[in-house]
């Protein structure tokens, strides 16, 4: 129970107790923020470091419609591992249309790892992708 400081009204006291725990959540939010680190197309070919713990976002253009898929290819699970199937996110309503797929990968483990992802169809073999991703991951 608090107790509350003479002549300090009761109203003050509960707004005081209000606003310290408004603060605390604003500071907790912003230590998951800076958890993410997000990186798209232009960060092809380069380098990306991370702390162990980190989520990767990768954020690239797709078109699911058309059967090409965003994949990651020999991924280095030791070092960084992938959190799940990939997400879609359309540009708009529209049937069909292209939008964003997003890539999460947590790092768990200190190393460097090259992060390779194709844009391909799945299902056809010896067939080279349409696009690729590269980036080099560096996990502190």
């Amino acid at each position: 129970m608090l107790k509350r400081p003479p002549g300090l009204p009761q109203f003050l006291v509960l707004l005081l107790v209000v606003l310290s725990l408004v603060a605390s959540c604003d500071a907790s939010s912003q230590s998951k923020t800076s958890q993410e680190v997000r990186v798209g197309a232009n960060a092809n070919g380069h380098m990306v470091e991370l702390d162990k713990g980190q989520t990767l976002l990768v954020l690239l253009e797709a078109n699911p419609t058309t059967g090409y898929r965003w994949e990651a290819v020999g991924l280095d699970r030791q070092i960084l591992r992938s959190m799940g199937d990939p997400e879609f996110e359309p540009y708009s309503a529209q049937v069909g249309g292209p939008g964003m797929e997003i890539m999460r990968f947590e790092a768990v483990a200190r190393g460097q790892v090259t992060l390779n992802i194709v844009y391909h169809r799945p299902w056809e073999r010896d067939v080279q992708p349409l696009q690729t991703y590269v980036l080099l991951v560096k996990v502190r």
